[in-house]
């Protein structure tokens, strides 16, 4: 990710543990300046997955000494700028801002697009000489559009106002999104450790990256490299729970396991009814995965099937000896 060389950056990522929506689980907090004594830390909790256009995740700006946003008595000092200048993306709506801590109690800041592109957003606060603590403002209902359909990373450009130009300076350059194409992830509940010949009860989840990925009444196939599924002595898959974004599905679905030489490696599920406008998440708690008594390495889970343009593989466990 490209940076301006001469702001004062400086990124951590801290891995999370939220499920709740198909975003990438990471944290990245950035501290970066946009003035010669304004530096500023900027938190995107969730970087969101979008095609042509998108709502991104909730953008947190605090102040790192107190009311260096706020003392100038010069708006164009007291404006943030949120720039997608350089991109084929443009802001198709103002955010919401929130004041928090320090800020709160102040004016209401003036939101404006400083450009007929909308590619240039303008975030002015109120004039305060001093404040008890340092301010906090989170920037929501951000939304983007455009035409890039291509994959690859969406970078706001989070600056200063320069008022002799009337455009940014200093700007930073900050990921706030990812463009992907229609498709799943798959995940497991944790890493399995398997001791060889035994057996261990396993959760794994199906999640789409965009609404629509994953269509009502398609099948998609899901496979051990290791291992097998435990089966009864008709040789049916002996399967767990199965939940639809949380909901308990299982004696609405049909599982299909498919016998490789007498051990159950896979099996098939068709896709319930899902709701097409949102990222639907497809859980298996429960599912029994055996292992036999010369295996030992790695086990791999992939899905396939209609709606996936390729197979998705991940790391369930480990077959110990």
């Amino acid at each position: 990710m490209k940076r301006v060389l001469k702001t004062f950056i400086m990124a951590l990522f801290i891995l999370g543990t939220s499920l709740s929506s198909n975003a990438i689980r990471a944290e990245e907090v950035s501290l970066i300046s946009v003035g010669e004594d304004t530096k500023l830390r900027v938190i995107v909790k969730e970087i969101e997955y979008i095609k042509d256009e998108g709502n991104l995740s909730d953008i947190t700006i605090q102040e790192r000494r107190a009311a260096s946003l706020t003392e100038s008595k010069d708006e164009e000092t007291r404006t943030i700028t949120l720039s997608l200048e350089g991109t084929r993306f443009n802001f198709t709506t103002l955010p919401k801002v929130t004041l928090k801590d320090g800020f709160k109690g102040l004016a209401t800041p003036k939101v404006t697009y400083l450009d007929s592109s909308q590619k240039l957003i303008g975030i002015t606060m109120p004039y305060k000489l001093r404040l008890n603590s340092k301010g906090k403002m989170t920037l929501s209902n951000l939304r983007i559009g455009g035409l890039d359909s291509n994959t690859g990373d969406v970078c706001i450009k989070i600056g200063a106002l320069d008022k002799d130009s009337i455009g940014p300076e200093m700007e930073t350059e900050i990921l706030v999104a990812k463009i992907a194409d229609y498709g799943v992830t798959l995940e497991a509940g944790k890493c399995y450790n398997i001791k060889a010949g035994e057996s261990k009860y396993v959760v794994f989840k199906i999640k789409e990256i965009l609404p629509g990925s994953l269509a009502s009444g398609n099948t998609v196939e899901i496979s051990l490299d290791k291992g097998y599924f435990k089966a009864d002595r008709s040789g049916d898959l002996v399967g767990g729970n199965v939940y639809l974004n949380g909901v308990k599905i299982t004696d609405k679905v049909e599982l299909e396991g498919y016998d490789a030489d007498g051990y159950i490696t896979s099996f098939e599920i068709r896709i319930p009814n899902v709701d097409p406008n949102k990222e639907n998440i497809l859980t298996f708690r429960d599912f029994k995965v055996c292992t036999e008594a010369g295996d030992s390495g790695a086990i791999n889970l992939t899905v396939e099937g209609m709606g996936i343009p390729e197979e998705v593989m991940t790391g369930l466990g480990v077959v110990q000896p």
